[in-house]
């Protein structure tokens, strides 16, 4: 046995672990040694062992790939078509960009050193962190930037998932990809490039199936009718469909699925929006007419009594 597989934790798999520190260039290694103390101290200050299942659970979840793949769908929800389009296109460059660069620059998660702890540590490349990469874009899209971005980052590196440089890069990849979203709009080239990102990162599928319905398809105008409870229902028909043909490991099958229930939602939204918002609008208006004649009258009565 020699130096470098003495280092492996006894919790980790050696045969995953060894393709990543074997191809490791010297530069990451030199690097390592310099960011390793951070994290480290940082695992002593919060008491990770006994608060791992918190930030790797609870935090971890801001920039989950479930999160990514609603997006484009909760932001048409709000009514923000155009922005729900753009998050759509950056998320398929995301998955495109975050797999070409681990594929590229093979680093060494820091969970994998001894004296790390870290058990549910991947077994990829550390550079980029693709969560702070997905949090850069959920925050360009949202009015807390900077607390999400420290929120993510800081997790990224409690659990020992990643090093400082893996995140500030990561969260320059992800503005990046926001940036050159704009630079693209045909519906041809987006689907290339989802599927190509997809052939190079099986994982990524289930995001490409969120995003791809409204990435590829123009909207004219906004469509907000039933959107969220449509939303659940779609979540609950893909976790069905988990259930019933036990493919949680099965990324393509997890994107077909994922696919099929956005459209579905898609469409009903499009019906919804064509055959009630006449309706619901003029409910709505009725109400709001209903509740200010109602509160002129209160008003005018507390006057009265006075």
């Amino acid at each position: 046995m020699n130096k470098k597989e003495a280092e492996l934790p006894a919790n980790r798999n050696p045969d995953l672990q060894k393709n990543v520190i074997y191809h490791e260039s010297r530069f990451w290694q030199i690097l390592n040694e310099i960011e390793l103390p951070l994290i480290i101290i940082l695992q002593k200050l919060f008491f990770i062992q006994k608060t791992y299942d918190f930030f790797n659970k609870k935090f971890s979840a801001i920039a989950s790939s479930k999160l990514m793949s609603y997006m484009p769908l909760i932001l048409l929800g709000l009514g923000k078509t155009l922005e729900a389009r753009h998050f759509a296109k950056s998320a398929v460059l995301y998955a495109l960009l975050s797999s070409l660069g681990k594929n590229t620059f093979i680093r060494r998660r820091p969970g994998s050193f001894a004296g790390v702890y870290s058990p549910d540590c991947a077994t990829t490349s550390s550079f980029p962190s693709r969560h702070v990469m997905a949090a850069s874009i959920i925050a360009s899209f949202t009015p807390i930037k900077t607390i999400l971005m420290i929120a993510v980052i800081f997790d990224r590196l409690v659990i020992a998932n990643h090093y400082l440089t893996d995140c500030l890069f990561g969260m320059g990849f992800g503005f990046a990809c926001v940036y050159m979203a704009n630079l693209y709009d045909e519906s041809s080239l987006i689907i290339c490039l989802a599927a190509f990102s997809v052939f190079i990162w099986k994982g990524g599928a289930k995001i490409i199936g969120g995003c791809i319905p409204i990435a590829a398809f123009r909207l004219e105008r906004n469509l907000s009718v039933l959107v969220f409870p449509l939303i659940f229902l779609s979540s609950i028909f893909r976790d069905i469909a988990h259930k019933m043909n036990h493919v949680k490991k099965e990324p393509f099958h997890d994107a077909c699925y994922m696919l099929f229930a956005q459209s579905a939602v898609l469409y009903l939204m499009i019906i919804s929006d064509s055959f009630l918002r006449k309706y619901i609008t003029s409910d709505i208006h009725d109400l709001g007419s209903i509740l200010a004649i109602a509160r002129s009258c209160f008003a005018s009565s507390a006057e009265s009594n006075l």
